[in-house]
């Protein structure tokens, strides 16, 4: 058994998906008058199981490293902390939303547009003048705490992101012997 670091079996994973794709099964070939058609079949069939049995070894080893991913990630807590910085992430999302949202509230000015409104003579609302004032909802010191917010939650994904590293290169699966067989036939390992 061989163990690797979840960091490099995810890498391994990607590697060996993308080796599979390489890994032709032709079912047709193309013959000419000077070969031998039962003889020229039979290789290239040959060919293609012996490709697709590869294709289908390679493809149980990536699952099986997948499933072994799944049970380290639970076990080290890695899991725990990918929905932890989802959630931030989420968070972060709506307090970003709501410091662009608009200017903030000032009860001043907002007062003295509204008398604009109101000292507004019929002519100008028909000739498509300013019906209403639009405003911000919140002063500037509940957008600064937005923001302050905002910044302490960077730090706390920043934090979290360091910590699934550690995990990462800490946490080790083990591969059973023939996925092992299996990666270095292919030179994969």
């Amino acid at each position: 058994m061989r163990k690797i670091t979840l960091r490099k079996a995810k890498a391994l994973q990607e590697s060996i998906t993308e080796f599979i794709k390489g890994i032709e099964v032709n079912g047709t070939i193309e013959l000419n008058e000077f070969q031998v058609p039962s003889i020229e079949v039979t290789k290239a069939r040959i060919l293609a199981l012996d490709n697709n049995s590869r294709r289908d070894q390679l493809l149980t080893v990536v699952y099986h490293i997948r499933a072994a991913i799944g049970r380290a990630n639970v076990e080290s807590g890695v899991s725990d902390l990918l929905a932890d910085a989802a959630l931030l992430d989420k968070r972060m999302g709506h307090l970003k939303a709501l410091v662009e949202l608009a200017s903030p509230y000032d009860q001043e000015v907002t007062n003295g547009r509204i008398a604009q409104l109101k000292e507004m003579t019929p002519d100008h609302r028909r000739y498509g003048f300013a019906g209403g004032v639009e405003t911000g909802v919140f002063n500037q010191e509940q957008l600064t705490e937005f923001t302050s917010n905002l910044l302490t939650l960077k730090k706390v994904k920043q934090q979290i992101n360091d910590k699934i590293l550690e995990l990462n290169v800490t946490t080790e699966i083990t591969l059973t012997e023939h996925d092992a067989a299996v990666l270095v036939k292919e030179q994969l390992l």
